[in-house]
């Protein structure tokens, strides 16, 4: 962050993004980067979202572009000034969608977790990454309990939920799945994921947890699951907490074959399916507890 000297006395030097609402401390910024940056932020969310992150075959170059306008990709602290997260700080980089989006990061959505989460929820997030919604939920819910097995990803979350002493929150650098031990994981950014193959050479060693052990402690009400293909897994590990406690679900699901075991896990426990947003991969459901 920089630094900006006067008369012996040291201030945060901070350049805002009213448009994007947020701002950003920084040092290094040129000229070009802040025209780039504000011209951003005079875009529509949904649009920035559409143009940089919508998955067409030109949205790479687009994202290198402005990376390389930016001098990125590279760490960016920020601190929001609207929506829920006014106020909150995130560390986080110049190419992700936390940043470019900023608080119009998955805007639909919150609009969705708006209604759908109480100030009386306890929020299990499974599969954190840097604590974005870990933040949002920790604002809008009593407690949170966030899981994020990647070495990586968890310094950034907790950084994240440290910087802004967010006392309701619980972490967790474990991976939840069906049987407590290891697995290998591969680092990918907001890719990374657990790997069912046998320990490839790129991956690491993370600590495995079921759901289970940890539901006696601080009852979920609501549970987020993105985990990369991992869902079933994580399903078949919170088999009594879907039984006994009955949590709402909302998941990311990442292609038919996650979606195939989740379904049948759920049907076994009288869940019911909804789909919200896209149908196509990755699409978002929400699943309730039918009466038994």
């Amino acid at each position: 962050m920089a630094i900006e000297t006067n008369g012996g006395a040291s201030t945060l030097s901070v350049f805002p993004l009213s448009g994007m609402g947020l701002e950003v401390e920084q040092s290094d910024f040129s000229w070009g980067s802040k025209v780039l940056l504000r011209t951003l932020g005079t875009i529509p969310g949904a649009m920035r979202n559409k143009m940089i992150f919508d998955g067409a075959p030109t949205d790479l170059l687009v994202q290198k572009a402005i990376q390389k306008c930016l001098g990125g990709p590279k760490p960016m602290r920020i601190r929001f000034t609207q929506s829920v997260l006014k106020g909150l700080r995130f560390e986080c980089q110049s190419s992700h969608k936390y940043f470019l989006l900023g608080t119009a990061f998955e805007q639909n959505f919150q609009t969705e977790l708006a209604e759908l989460v109480d100030s009386n929820d306890v929020v299990y997030d499974i599969g954190s990454h840097f604590g974005w919604w870990t933040l949002w939920f920790s604002v809008a819910a009593k407690f949170v309990v966030a899981f994020e097995p990647s070495p990586v990803n968890f310094q950034f979350l907790r950084r994240n939920i440290e910087a802004n002493h967010r006392t309701n929150v619980e972490l967790h650098q474990v991976a939840a799945s069906n049987s407590r031990g290891s697995i290998s994981f591969v680092e990918d950014g907001s890719c990374s994921h657990v790997s069912l193959s046998s320990s490839p050479t790129d991956s690491v060693q993370v600590k495995t947890e079921q759901i289970d052990c940890f539901a006696g402690s601080h009852r979920p009400s609501l549970v987020k699951i993105d985990v990369e293909g991992h869902a079933s897994k994580v399903l078949e590990g919170m088999a009594d907490t879907l039984e006994q406690i009955r949590p709402r679900l909302l998941m990311e699901i990442h292609d038919p074959t996650e979606e195939s075991g989740v379904r049948g896990i759920l049907s076994q426990h009288t869940y019911k399916i909804t789909e919200q947003a896209r149908r196509s991969y990755p699409k978002r459901v929400l699943a309730f507890p039918e009466s038994n």
